[in-house]
């Protein structure tokens, strides 16, 4: 996700450089230039400010929708590597060690890190979630989540 605003980012921002460019600094004329080229040029370069300005407007746009996006990490994580073991924050191999906070604070499970450390050397019956599989970042975001939703 954050690859893909990166790109959208940097991709919009070279659109707009070369529109600019190409549209609006380009038609500098010579002193002695056509009076019609002139208004046709700077008519051309109204068109082109009001298209750059909408589409600084989508971009803008575009990065706050993604920003949406990014909450939702945790969840579909949870959904894509935890919820056949863990419904509804419980646990179908061990109902003591469930993922509600009562029995994480039994087990001195408090913060996002004592998940992640499960997560990358866990107990019998859990697989193993190594850094190559979820990285550290979205492990942390799949920890916040899970503390945040089973109280």
């Amino acid at each position: 996700m954050q690859r893909r605003r990166a790109f959208c980012s940097t991709l919009s921002c070279v659109i707009i450089i070369a529109c600019y460019n190409c549209c609006v600094a380009r038609p500098i004329l010579s002193e002695g230039a056509d009076l019609k080229l002139t208004n046709a040029c700077a008519k051309k370069g109204m068109e082109m400010k009001l298209f750059l300005l909408v589409l600084i407007l989508v971009t803008v746009c575009l990065s706050f929708s993604m920003v949406g996006a990014e909450e939702n990490i945790g969840e579909d994580l949870f959904d894509q590597h935890c919820v056949v073991c863990h419904p509804r924050g419980g646990n179908i191999m061990n109902p003591q060690k469930t993922l509600h906070s009562g029995d994480l604070a039994a087990n001195k499970i408090t913060k996002p890190e004592d998940i992640v450390a499960i997560m990358r050397n866990p107990g019998p019956g859990m697989p193993k979630f190594d850094s190559e599989k979820i990285p550290d970042n979205f492990a942390k975001e799949l920890a916040e989540y899970i503390l945040k939703t089973f109280k």
